[in-house]
C-alpha cells in the first residue's frame, strides 16, 4: 500500500492526488475480492501449483509494464537539498 501510495504520488500532479487515492482504494479492494473469487475456483479445479504459476506470471507481466511508465520526478525547491535528503 505504501509504495503504491508513493508511486502515485511521484506520477500525479497535486491537483490528481485525491482521485489517484481513491481509485487505488476501490481497485485494491475489488481486486482483492474478486482475486480470492479466482484463486478459489483455481485451486478446486486445476490446483495449488497453477495458482502459483499465475501469480509469478502476473509479477512478470506488471514488471514489463511498469518498465514503460514514463514520468518526470518533481522538482526540488532548494538546490540545497540533496536528492535523498528530499525523501
Amino acid at each position: 500500500m505504501s509504495s503504491l501510495r508513493s508511486l502515485i504520488q511521484e506520477l500525479l500532479s497535486d491537483r490528481e492526488l485525491s482521485k489517484g487515492n481513491s481509485l487505488i482504494e476501490i481497485s485494491l479492494q475489488v481486486g482483492m475480492f474478486m482475486a480470492g473469487g479466482a484463486s478459489g475456483f483455481i485451486y478446486t479445479f486445476i490446483g495449488f501449483e497453477a495458482i502459483l504459476l499465475i501469480n509469478a506470471g502476473m509479477f512478470l507481466f506488471s514488471s514489463l509494464l511498469m518498465a514503460m511508465v514514463k514520468y518526470q520526478s518533481i522538482t526540488l525547491e532548494s538546490d540545497k537539498e540533496k536528492f535523498f535528503e528530499s525523501f
